[in-house]
């Protein structure tokens, strides 16, 4: 969902309605449960984009920080590169 707001202004309008229309035949068929709408989709995915990236800009986020640190602490693997033992 996150190279939703990336491509989505390339989409027209023809197109999205093409999508729209899909989706709406999930919810025909049984598939769903609700239909979707896919510029809702688009506008929610730019919305949590947006919150992580604002997240990130206070500091609240560092994911690979935190995660290489308990790999440390753990004695697991770190970033995908074991630990070199101490001397």
């Amino acid at each position: 969902m996150s190279a939703l707001p990336a491509w989505s202004g390339f989409l027209s309008s023809d197109l999205l309605d093409k999508i729209d229309s899909i989706l709406r035949k999930t919810d025909k068929f049984g598939y769903t449960t609700e239909v979707f709408k896919v510029t809702d989709m688009l506008q929610n995915a730019d919305n949590k984009l947006g919150a992580l990236e604002r997240k990130i800009s206070r500091g609240q986020i560092n994911r690979r920080r935190d995660r290489d640190a308990e790999g440390v602490k753990e004695g697991g693997v770190c970033g995908g590169v074991s630990p070199s033992p101490s001397d």
